[in-house]
């Protein structure tokens, strides 16, 4: 077993330049798939970070049965009320260890008006403390930094003691009301504002507000109607004590999936209207859906690309050694070493060569992605507000699945290509000219 290693060691170093061909494919298309998982991992993380906790979906977040559906058109049967979070915070009370935190979320339409502009606005009503807490996430803070404004760690919580009424909005909504960020520089006049809206019984309603501080979506429709406001503010504007959903939040150990299955059970089980989705549901994450869709459908095409072109170069290099090398395989056959020995043979000089190019392969995908992300390259994503820094950050987890599809495809390809020529007869094999 290990003589054939070493004879298939020495079989490489002999086809030294076809060898180097060979494995240069190999190495391409190595750092080609490792590469590409870094970026679709990056933008994968950004858009969870952003969906989770900039946009307050949570890992998981639990609705009344129907209600993402039906919720703004009848809000006042489909809201939770009071008595619904007694009745869910029950359900979760045994899977505590496995929860960061949860808060309760309201979201509505109506108008914000300066006195002089009235612009429409979609509200999102939050806890200022656990506002804080989300933009100022360690997960937050490494993949969607771009997303978070530097005024945002001022927050609505630290303006609520000068200000209990603070809210928040977009640049944009801004520059249409005819106020330029930061908010919290501008006179009490220019700041104050009226959140205007129907209540749930239907009755027209208004509040006084202050404008404190700027945020962002990361989306760029949403980037006109934002506005963040303290809970309270907006059930009192909504004129209502219910909420809209409770988010979950939760630590990073524990499975996403798999939670949500027990507590929707025990939900089913205890006979509650309830219904529980997580952050990668269409249902509340349309965004997040759609936009990992295409990049794995346009990631799926770019594999196929990079796979066929290190398949074929794979089989070139073996068809043209097993030309050149017919009278050997006819002597090993002709010495008593049976057609799948011989071709095992040379799938062992395919698997030393990959493995060999993967590593380095591993070198030159670290350097151009150290080097890509030093130059913090921006661009601007469809739909998404703002830039964006273009990054690369592959895991050992994508150097492991890259490398082990790299391994097969080499095996496998090797494999092939030298079976059928290595079931031909002895004597003819003995007498091929290689033609």
């Amino acid at each position: 077993m290990i003589l054939f290693w070493k004879i298939a060691a020495k079989n490489i170093l002999r086809n030294s330049r076809r060898s180097l061909a060979t494995g240069s494919a190999i190495t391409a298309g190595f750092v080609g798939l490792t590469l590409l998982g870094g970026y679709i991992n990056s933008v994968h993380n950004s858009l969870k970070a952003n969906t989770i906790y900039i946009n307050h979906v949570g890992h998981l977040s639990v609705y009344r049965r129907d209600a993402t559906e039906q919720f703004y058109i009848r809000p006042q049967k489909f809201q939770l009320t009071p008595d619904d979070l007694m009745k869910i915070n029950q359900v979760l009370e045994p899977y505590r260890n496995q929860i960061e935190l949860t808060s309760t979320y309201i979201s509505g339409m109506g108008l914000i008006s300066n006195g002089t502009k009235s612009i429409p606005f979609f509200a999102t009503g939050v806890d200022p403390e656990t506002e804080r807490k989300l933009r100022s996430h360690p997960f937050v803070l490494y993949w969607a930094r771009d997303w978070v404004k530097n005024e945002g760690n001022v927050n609505l919580k630290s303006e609520g003691a000068k200000y209990p009424d603070s809210v928040s909005i977009t640049a944009r909504m801004g520059e249409l009301i005819g106020q330029d960020p930061p908010f919290n520089l501008l006179s009490d006049e220019k700041r104050s504002v009226q959140l205007a809206a129907r209540s749930y019984a239907g009755e027209l309603n208004a509040v006084n507000a202050t404008l404190s501080v700027e945020h962002t979506t990361g989306v760029d429709l949403a980037e006109d109607t934002s506005l963040i406001a303290p809970l309270k503010l907006l059930q009192e504007l909504f004129d209502t004590d219910g909420v809209q959903y409770l988010a979950i939040y939760m630590l990073p150990e524990f499975p996403v999936h798999d939670l949500l299955k027990r507590i929707q059970n025990d939900f089913e089980t205890k006979k509650l209207n309830y219904q529980i989705f997580s952050f990668d549901d269409e249902a509340v994450s349309q965004i997040y859906v759609g936009t990992m869709s295409f990049l794995f459908t346009m990631a799926g095409f770019f594999i196929f690309l990079i796979c066929g072109a290190v398949s074929l170069s794979i089989i070139n290099a073996m068809t043209m050694g097993i030309l050149e090398r017919v009278k050997e395989i006819g002597t090993l056959r002709a010495i008593g070493y049976e057609s799948s020995i011989v071709s095992k043979l040379f799938v062992r000089e395919a698997v030393i060569l990959t493995g060999f190019c993967l590593i380095a392969g591993v070198i030159v995908a670290e350097s151009i992605a150290f080097v890509v992300n030093s130059l913090n390259i921006r661009f601007e994503p469809p739909a998404m507000a703002g830039d964006a820094q273009f990054s690369l950050t592959p895991t050992p987890q994508i150097y492991f699945v890259a490398a082990a599809a790299m391994l097969l495809l080499s095996a496998v390809t090797a494999f092939l290509a030298v079976r059928r020529k290595s079931k031909i007869k002895v004597i003819d094999l003995l007498t091929d000219t290689g033609a």
